[in-house]
């Protein structure tokens, strides 16, 4: 029996935002693909929803598009200098300068997760 690989997990600290068509900027090189399906999951690790990977963008913090921070699901990330502000104190170990490399990844078809009620 071949054994399916689990789905590729993405945390979110404040998980608003996860509807429609948003976008997420993590620090580092994310190698996610588009078409990939992907659970998007609390802090704790529950599942939320599913949703696929629409198109990443990678290169330096400073140099995100401004049509991608309009996507961003933190609220307080989608100016330049929230963004900023929100990668420093998610990655307090990491010294977070204009120049550090950051991936956006672009998620679509977003489906809530539906958590099964037993009588």
């Amino acid at each position: 029996m071949v054994s399916t690989p689990e789905p590729v997990r993405i945390q979110f600290a404040n998980p608003q935002g996860l509807h429609g068509t948003f976008s997420t900027v993590r620090v580092g090189d994310v190698r996610l693909t588009p078409g990939l399906l992907v659970h998007l999951v609390d802090g704790d690790g529950h599942l939320l929803a599913t949703a696929r990977v629409a198109d990443c963008w990678r290169g330096d913090l400073a140099a995100v598009p401004a049509a991608i921070l309009e996507m961003e699901q933190e609220p307080l990330a989608r100016t330049y200098s929230g963004l900023f502000t929100h990668l420093q104190v998610r990655n307090p170990s990491l010294t977070v300068v204009p120049g550090t490399p950051v991936t956006a990844v672009i998620f679509n078809d977003v489906r809530p997760h539906q958590r099964l009620k037993l009588a």
